[in-house]
């Protein structure tokens, strides 16, 4: 398990104000059941949506 706060302190890290953190409670480390798989396809939805103007 990596804790919240990890994922915090790498937002922090970032550059770009642009950028969310998503915590699902429950997931494992492979992140592949049906939830998390649907989570991971809106995000890359959304990116390239934006992307593309």
């Amino acid at each position: 398990d990596v804790p919240a706060s990890v994922g915090l302190r790498l937002l922090d890290h970032l550059e770009s104000d642009d950028a969310r953190l998503t915590l699902v409670k429950d997931a494992d480390h492979r992140f592949n059941d049906p939830r998390a798989l649907a989570l991971m396809t809106r995000a890359v939805e959304e990116v390239s949506q934006n992307a593309s103007g």
